[in-house]
Protein backbone atom coordinates (compact mmCIF):
# COMPACT_ATOMS: atom_id res chain seq x y z
CA UNK A 1 0.00 0.00 0.00
CA UNK A 2 1.41 3.17 -0.72
CA UNK A 3 1.55 6.38 1.16
CA UNK A 4 -1.13 7.86 -0.43
CA UNK A 5 -3.46 4.99 0.08
CA UNK A 6 -2.58 5.10 3.73
CA UNK A 7 -3.74 8.77 4.34
CA UNK A 8 -6.53 8.70 2.35
CA UNK A 9 -7.88 5.49 4.80
CA UNK A 10 -6.80 7.48 7.94
CA UNK A 11 -8.72 10.50 7.16
CA UNK A 12 -12.11 8.28 6.43
CA UNK A 13 -11.25 6.50 9.42
CA UNK A 14 -10.81 9.65 11.72
CA UNK A 15 -13.43 11.58 9.92
CA UNK A 16 -16.27 8.87 9.66
CA UNK A 17 -17.66 7.47 6.82
CA UNK A 18 -21.41 8.48 6.45
CA UNK A 19 -21.69 11.22 9.00
CA UNK A 20 -23.88 13.74 7.99
CA UNK A 21 -25.21 16.83 9.41
CA UNK A 22 -28.66 16.67 11.03
CA UNK A 23 -31.45 19.50 9.81
CA UNK A 24 -32.09 22.13 12.12
CA UNK A 25 -35.76 22.76 12.59
CA UNK A 26 -39.16 21.75 14.03
CA UNK A 27 -39.16 17.92 14.91
CA UNK A 28 -42.31 15.57 15.75
CA UNK A 29 -42.17 13.55 17.98
CA UNK A 30 -43.96 10.46 17.90
CA UNK A 31 -46.06 8.96 21.07
CA UNK A 32 -43.49 8.24 24.07
CA UNK A 33 -43.77 4.44 24.68
CA UNK A 34 -42.48 3.64 27.76
CA UNK A 35 -38.84 2.06 28.51
CA UNK A 36 -38.55 1.78 32.41
CA UNK A 37 -41.36 3.68 34.93
CA UNK A 38 -40.00 3.56 38.16
CA UNK A 39 -41.68 6.56 38.89
CA UNK A 40 -45.51 5.65 38.70
CA UNK A 41 -46.16 8.09 35.55
CA UNK A 42 -47.51 5.57 33.40
CA UNK A 43 -51.20 6.23 33.37
CA UNK A 44 -51.97 2.82 31.63
CA UNK A 45 -52.66 3.92 28.06
CA UNK A 46 -50.33 2.19 25.92
CA UNK A 47 -48.06 5.35 25.28
CA UNK A 48 -48.57 9.26 25.82
CA UNK A 49 -48.28 12.16 23.36
CA UNK A 50 -44.76 13.36 22.36
CA UNK A 51 -43.90 16.93 21.93
CA UNK A 52 -42.84 18.76 19.08
CA UNK A 53 -39.10 20.32 19.35
CA UNK A 54 -36.83 22.83 17.87
CA UNK A 55 -33.49 21.97 16.71
CA UNK A 56 -31.10 24.28 16.29
CA UNK A 57 -28.22 22.82 14.62
CA UNK A 58 -23.88 24.99 14.07
CA UNK A 59 -22.50 22.39 11.76
CA UNK A 60 -19.17 24.01 12.14
CA UNK A 61 -18.92 23.55 16.38
CA UNK A 62 -21.11 19.98 15.68
CA UNK A 63 -23.24 21.09 18.42
CA UNK A 64 -27.32 21.22 18.59
CA UNK A 65 -30.19 22.69 20.93
CA UNK A 66 -33.31 20.82 21.31
CA UNK A 67 -35.79 23.21 22.41
CA UNK A 68 -38.77 21.38 23.76
CA UNK A 69 -40.43 25.06 24.76
CA UNK A 70 -41.57 26.35 28.53
CA UNK A 71 -38.22 25.99 30.05
CA UNK A 72 -36.92 23.17 28.86
CA UNK A 73 -33.81 23.22 26.66
CA UNK A 74 -31.04 20.78 26.20
CA UNK A 75 -27.51 21.84 24.98
CA UNK A 76 -26.79 18.60 23.10
CA UNK A 77 -23.01 17.57 21.07
CA UNK A 78 -22.92 15.75 18.05
CA UNK A 79 -20.70 12.60 18.08
CA UNK A 80 -20.78 11.33 14.74
CA UNK A 81 -24.78 10.58 14.96
CA UNK A 82 -24.95 10.53 18.33
CA UNK A 83 -26.91 13.59 19.94
CA UNK A 84 -25.84 13.65 23.91
CA UNK A 85 -27.15 16.39 25.70
CA UNK A 86 -26.63 17.89 29.06
CA UNK A 87 -29.45 17.11 32.05
CA UNK A 88 -31.50 19.40 32.78
CA UNK A 89 -32.09 20.12 36.21
CA UNK A 90 -34.93 21.08 38.16
CA UNK A 91 -34.68 21.92 41.98
CA UNK A 92 -38.33 22.56 43.87
CA UNK A 93 -37.56 23.30 47.56
CA UNK A 94 -40.43 23.58 50.16
CA UNK A 95 -40.99 24.20 53.23
CA UNK A 96 -39.30 20.43 54.95
CA UNK A 97 -38.51 19.02 51.15
CA UNK A 98 -36.20 19.64 48.38
CA UNK A 99 -37.19 17.65 45.45
CA UNK A 100 -35.00 17.25 42.64
CA UNK A 101 -36.47 16.73 39.18
CA UNK A 102 -33.04 15.61 35.82
CA UNK A 103 -34.26 15.36 33.09
CA UNK A 104 -32.29 13.53 30.00
CA UNK A 105 -32.89 14.15 26.30
CA UNK A 106 -30.93 12.25 23.62
CA UNK A 107 -30.54 9.98 20.65
CA UNK A 108 -29.15 8.88 17.46
CA UNK A 109 -30.31 9.99 14.36
CA UNK A 110 -30.80 7.62 11.19
CA UNK A 111 -30.17 10.52 8.27
CA UNK A 112 -30.28 13.98 8.12
CA UNK A 113 -34.19 14.14 9.33
CA UNK A 114 -35.04 10.93 11.24
CA UNK A 115 -34.14 10.83 15.35
CA UNK A 116 -34.37 7.61 17.75
CA UNK A 117 -34.67 9.01 21.12
CA UNK A 118 -35.20 8.86 24.51
CA UNK A 119 -36.05 11.14 26.93
CA UNK A 120 -35.77 10.30 31.00
CA UNK A 121 -36.79 12.03 34.17
CA UNK A 122 -35.20 11.41 37.91
CA UNK A 123 -36.56 12.47 40.62
CA UNK A 124 -35.35 12.40 44.41
CA UNK A 125 -36.29 14.12 47.77
CA UNK A 126 -34.75 15.20 50.88
CA UNK A 127 -36.55 16.39 54.01
CA UNK A 128 -38.82 15.60 56.60
CA UNK A 129 -41.69 15.68 54.23
CA UNK A 130 -40.36 13.10 51.45
CA UNK A 131 -42.86 10.58 52.70
CA UNK A 132 -45.85 12.92 52.16
CA UNK A 133 -44.42 13.87 48.62
CA UNK A 134 -44.31 10.15 47.91
CA UNK A 135 -47.67 9.50 49.12
CA UNK A 136 -48.76 12.18 46.55
CA UNK A 137 -46.94 10.55 43.82
CA UNK A 138 -47.60 7.08 44.52
CA UNK A 139 -44.00 6.37 44.50
CA UNK A 140 -40.56 5.65 46.27
CA UNK A 141 -37.62 8.35 46.21
CA UNK A 142 -35.14 8.44 44.67
CA UNK A 143 -36.91 7.12 41.33
CA UNK A 144 -36.31 7.21 37.16
CA UNK A 145 -38.73 6.56 34.17
CA UNK A 146 -37.70 6.94 30.74
CA UNK A 147 -39.20 7.19 27.53
CA UNK A 148 -38.64 5.84 24.12
CA UNK A 149 -39.78 7.93 21.00
CA UNK A 150 -38.33 8.77 17.38
CA UNK A 151 -38.57 12.28 15.54
CA UNK A 152 -38.98 13.30 12.28
CA UNK A 153 -38.49 16.65 10.35
CA UNK A 154 -39.34 17.56 6.21
CA UNK A 155 -35.72 17.18 4.39
CA UNK A 156 -34.80 21.03 3.63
Amino acid sequence: MNRLTLCVVALIAATGCGDFVPTAGSYEMSELTVAVDGCNLDDGSESSDGDDFELSVDAEALTTVADLGESFQFSCVLDGNDMICEDYVLENDGQGYSVDQTFTFGGVFLDEVTLDGSYGITMACEGERCAEIEAEAETTLPCTSTFDFTAATAPQ
